[in-house]
């Protein structure tokens, strides 16, 4: 069996017959293979939820993503060019401390850009959590908890590359509460702040912030969150399914 996206720095050479609802959590799960009904270079106004929960992403007018076929090993993506933002209904994580999302995507400009944001800022909310790319093409993770903010950054610049990315926020630990994965391979240093609370019902949003802020350039083929910190083999099972 193929490898799904044939993702740069992925590590294995084998295929998966994983599938992410396998793993008991998952909120949402969008994956442009799932679109039907539009040609390349359509907008974007719903990215279907393939996960069972509903929970599809909408995109209005100009804000919308672009649907492009054969982007990454024959299978299309959604482009952003810097002016394209969808949002989640709200999810509610108030019950649980721990988060993991999974990304494939591409970033073309050395921009900040947001991938996925649980939140419409991390900056104003003390229990949100945000996926995305620095300035310098650097994979980052950022955690907002109730004494602090845990942040991570990869140590190597991705850009224009296919990349999987993992992030795992898990406040009930006493270290890492906020790691990263790019290909399976975890680099950069991590601070901790030993937060306690959970995280809270959040609306969310791809490829900007809330408000159009921080836009990607680039693009997303595939995305999924679990309302749990995943162990590293089940971590390691979905990295191998997305690579």
């Amino acid at each position: 069996m193929r490898l799904k996206h044939k993702a740069l720095l992925m590590p294995w050479a084998g295929g998966s017959s994983f599938s992410p609802p396998q793993l008991s959590g998952l909120q949402f799960w969008l994956k442009a293979d799932a679109i039907t009904g539009l040609n390349d270079g359509d907008p974007v106004t719903t990215w279907n939820d393939s996960s069972g929960s509903g929970r599809n992403a909408t995109g209005v007018g100009a804000a919308r993503p672009i649907y492009k076929t054969n982007i990454i090993n024959g299978l299309p993506a959604l482009q952003f060019s810097g002016a394209q933002i969808m949002s989640l209904a709200a999810i509610d994580l108030s019950a649980t401390q721990g988060a993991t999302l999974f990304c494939v995507s591409q970033q073309n400009t050395a921009a900040l850009s947001i991938l996925y944001e649980f939140s419409t800022n991390i900056n104003s909310f003390t229990d949100a959590f945000v996926g995305y790319c620095d300035a310098a093409g650097l994979t980052t993770a950022a955690l907002k908890g109730n004494v602090g903010t845990c942040t991570f950054a990869s140590m190597d610049s991705y850009l224009t590359q296919w990349i999987v990315t993992s992030y795992v926020f898990d406040k009930s630990l006493t270290t890492q509460e906020a790691r990263a994965w790019t290909g399976g391979i975890s680099t950069g240093a991590f601070v901790n702040f030993n937060n306690t609370n959970n995280f809270g019902n959040r609306t969310s949003f791809i490829g900007a912030r809330s408000g159009g802020t921080l836009p990607l350039t680039g693009y997303i083929a595939e995305m999924f969150l679990y309302n749990r910190a995943l162990t590293t083999a089940e971590r390691t099972q979905v990295e191998e399914y997305l690579g």
